[in-house]
């Protein structure tokens, strides 16, 4: 198999807070020796790239601020496709998600669409939340229900169209938001689809379906989708979800399967991580999917 490009891009922010609780995870996996695990996998590696915010731009409130390094990480994304490589965006917290869809926006993208691998749908609105929190709305911002100068600020225009986002190993949503998704009829893989080491045949037809309709396919991975065995370091932990074989495997499938251009690992916190079994988790996944890309033969 050749050797495929990956740009590495971090993106140690979680509103407006910089390097600590998420906003640690990228430079945790950084520190953890991910550009050598994924040269060593067969990856030739542009970067690793860091977004960073001027004293002015940091001192807004967090939403703004989110907006902005959106804005700065969608460049950036921008950038590695040009130069032919496959961003992996090390994101602080989901709303990442925005820039890197942005990204693949202005480097041409016509028909994004997202693998959403995620205990939680992110599919709130300001009306629907419970939480209040902006890291539960992010896929409802890219699919156009909400916060429009936020999604203009990442480059996200027009918003993704919501037939093509699938929802993967999602096991944890508010009422509303429930009813958001199944007004919307978002596609989505159960969790026990993607446990096992079998063929993940509904996984495999998802990924058919959005290779028939889309141009460029955004794989988001927020850690929690992992099995709290596997991943205890998280904020929020679900059960009952894949281990870390388990989501290697279904992350290489989706590599090789569909045009993959752009791959985020978010909501990492190093923290709650004691013995730093979800760092390596995420190495074995990161690793997994240059796996695929390679077999693809992007």
């Amino acid at each position: 198999m050749a050797a495929v490009r990956i740009g590495v891009v971090a993106l140690p922010w979680t509103g407006d807070q910089q390097g600590a609780g998420l906003a640690a995870g990228p430079r945790a996996l950084l520190d953890g020796g991910l550009v050598a695990r994924l040269e060593a996998g067969g990856a030739l590696v542009d970067g690793p790239h860091s977004i960073e915010l001027t004293d002015t731009e940091r001192a807004a409130g967090s939403w703004y601020v989110t907006g902005v390094h959106g804005g700065y990480l969608a460049d950036a994304i921008a950038t590695l496709r040009r130069r032919g490589a496959v961003p992996l965006a090390l994101l602080g917290d989901c709303t990442g998600a925005l820039g890197v869809l942005g990204g693949l926006r202005r480097a041409g993208a016509r028909r994004p669409g997202v693998l959403w691998f995620d205990a939680h749908a992110d599919f709130n609105t300001p009306e629907s939340t419970r939480s209040g929190r902006l890291y539960g709305m992010p896929l409802a911002v890219a699919a156009g229900l909400c916060l429009a100068r936020l999604r203009h600020a990442c480059g996200l225009e027009p918003p993704i169209d919501m037939r093509r986002i699938v929802l993967a190993g999602v096991r944890e949503t508010d009422p509303e938001e429930q009813q958001h998704i199944e007004e919307h009829r978002l596609a989505a893989v159960r969790t026990a689809d993607l446990r096992g080491d079998g063929q993940h045949r509904r996984l495999r037809d998802a990924v058919q379906r959005l290779s028939e309709v889309c141009d460029a396919i955004y794989l988001h991975i927020d850690t929690d989708v992992l099995d709290p065995n596997a991943a205890p370091g998280v904020p929020h932990p679900v059960p009952s979800g894949p281990s870390a074989g388990e989501l290697a495997a279904c992350v290489a499938l989706c590599c090789t399967s569909g045009p993959v251009a752009a791959i985020g690992i978010a909501a990492y916190q190093p923290d709650l991580d004691g013995d730093g079994r979800t760092g390596a988790a995420l190495l074995h996944v990161a690793e997994a999917a240059v796996t695929g890309l390679r077999a693809s033969g992007v």
